[in-house]
């Protein structure tokens, strides 16, 4: 079984959530099946979608409470939303893709190029976009009503916050 393979078992047992476009679930089997091809092809991406998957499979077990009183679980759209936008995450940038939950129940991606730091909170139904420039005054953030898949990848590829 390969890294890949058995990264997917441990969502799988993690929990039972929306699964993205593109992928299929059978409760009776308790299969998850997502867009592996991309993944599979190079063993450094094997490696970290292993270690993402477990981070995400120990997000999914958060309770409401667990950072403060009000914090929320992981949102089973936010993890939908994630998986997908995963799936076509490049090899050599999925160590930025490693997740983080907020107290909203998002997932947070936070990652440094060339002195500027990035920030994307992927929700169920929103998507925010951040840059947190050398200096206060050029930071930038744009916020979206709904997960904007397209907008995530312009800005995770190429720093791109708005088209």
């Amino acid at each position: 079984m390969s890294y890949v393979d058995r990264a997917v078992e441990l969502i799988e047992h993690a929990s039972r959530l929306a699964v993205p476009t593109g992928a299929t679930f059978t409760s009776d089997a308790g299969t998850l099946n997502i867009k592996r091809d991309a993944l599979a092809e190079h063993k450094a991406v094997q490696h970290e979608w292993r270690f993402i998957a477990r981070k995400l499979a120990m997000l999914s077990r958060f309770q409401e409470g667990w950072d403060y009183a009000h914090s929320q679980p992981l949102q089973a759209g936010a993890q939908a939303n994630y998986l997908e936008w995963l799936a076509t995450v490049s090899p050599d940038r999925m160590g930025d893709a490693e997740p983080m939950l907020t107290d909203e129940g998002h997932i947070r991606l936070e990652w440094r190029q060339n002195g500027y730091t990035s920030i994307a909170e992927i929700g169920a139904d929103s998507l925010y976009l951040a840059v947190l420039a050398p200096v206060r005054s050029d930071d930038d953030a744009e916020e979206y009503e709904s997960f904007e898949q397209d907008a995530l990848d312009r800005f995770f590829r190429n720093g791109i916050l708005r088209s």
